[in-house]
C-alpha cells in the first residue's frame, strides 16, 4: 500500500509569503515558510518556501494530484509574465509513503506536461512507513 502527498513549491529570497501570495493570487498551504523564520534546533530558513498542496486524497494517482493543483492555480495564471521573482525555483514535491517491499510510481506523460507547463522541476522522496494498513 502507498500514500502520496504532492505539492507545488516556489522558493525565493526576494519576496516573503504575503508578497508572493499576492503576486500569485493564491494563499499558500500550511508548511510554507518566510525567509528568516526560525526552526527548532536549526538555522532560520534562508529562503521563502511557498507551497500549494494537492487536495486529492493521498491514495489518488499522481495525475489526480496534478489536476488538483492545476484547478486551484492554473499554469496560465501561474506563469504569467511578472508573477514570479527572478530567482524563483519551482518544483513539484512528491512524498511517497509505502509499506511494501519496494515502491514503484508511474509518471504519465500528462504529468510531464504539467511540469513543462509550470516550468517546474520534480523532487520525489520515498519513505518506508509502518503506519499504512
Amino acid at each position: 500500500m502507498r500514500e502520496m502527498h504532492v505539492s507545488l513549491l516556489v522558493t525565493t529570497t526576494l519576496l516573503d509569503l504575503s508578497e508572493l501570495s499576492k503576486q500569485l493570487g493564491c494563499e499558500p498551504s500550511p508548511g510554507s515558510h518566510d525567509k528568516g523564520a526560525s526552526r527548532v534546533g536549526r538555522q532560520p530558513f534562508h529562503q521563502t518556501i511557498w507551497r500549494l498542496d494537492s487536495s486529492a486524497p493521498s491514495s489518488a494517482s499522481l495525475m489526480k494530484h496534478c489536476e488538483s493543483i492545476s484547478s486551484r492555480l492554473p499554469a496560465e495564471e501561474f506563469c504569467r509574465p511578472g508573477r514570479l521573482p527572478q530567482d524563483a525555483k519551482i518544483y513539484l514535491d512528491i512524498a511517497i509513503f509505502f509499506n511494501d517491499a519496494n515502491c514503484t510510481v508511474q509518471f504519465p506523460i500528462e504529468c510531464m506536461e504539467f511540469l513543462r507547463n509550470y516550468n517546474a522541476e520534480m523532487e520525489v522522496s520515498c519513505y518506508p512507513s509502518e503506519r499504512l494498513e
